[in-house]
């Protein structure tokens, strides 16, 4: 806004100071706590391979078509695959869609690990109305402190067991 053909300064700097802030706040949300390769198992058969991401209120599975082809040209394909899911996972859960997979933290009512003879280690994670999740390819002692930290954080009551956790 221009008065006596200068420039008004503090309108402009109040009014560039909340959209920084703003813009900071949703970069923050924005970025994951942690994120790895999995495949989100459904019904014990069917599985969706892409991204487990943890963000500060929610566990966010992206399915990725690169993830699932990669598996078709063996190990280097899997590697360079990940990559590309990984890299665009993040994009995915802020645009949504039908490859994004959410479970809000303050649903979360316990997380376990458990080894498959088939499907190797995976995270099992039930939610307070009794929905069951499953992430293939992923270890629960490696995610155990980091969803035990963002569940307190999301002001959840956190109790380690020797099984898992649950969340209260």
């Amino acid at each position: 806004m221009r008065e006596s053909g200068r420039l008004n300064q503090g309108d402009g700097r109040e009014s560039r100071g909340r959209d920084l802030e703003r813009a900071v706040t949703m970069a923050e949300q924005a970025v994951p706590l942690k994120a790895q390769s999995a495949s989100w198992v459904k019904g014990g058969l069917k599985s969706r391979a892409g991204t487990l991401l943890l963000y500060p209120d929610q566990l966010v599975h992206v399915g990725s078509k690169a993830a699932q082809i990669g598996a078709a040209f063996g190990a280097i394909g899997i590697l360079v695959t990940r990559q590309i899911a990984n890299a665009g996972a993040a994009r995915k859960v802020e645009a949504g869609g039908k490859s994004v997979m959410s479970i809000p933290l303050a649903t979360i009512s316990e997380a376990h690990g458990q080894k498959g003879k088939l499907d190797g280690n995976s995270i099992i994670v039930r939610t307070t109305t009794g929905d069951e999740y499953r992430f293939g390819g992923v270890k629960f002692d490696r995610w155990s402190e980091d969803l035990g930290r963002a569940l307190t954080n999301a002001g959840r009551q956190v109790t380690f067991t020797d099984e898992g956790l649950t969340a209260k």
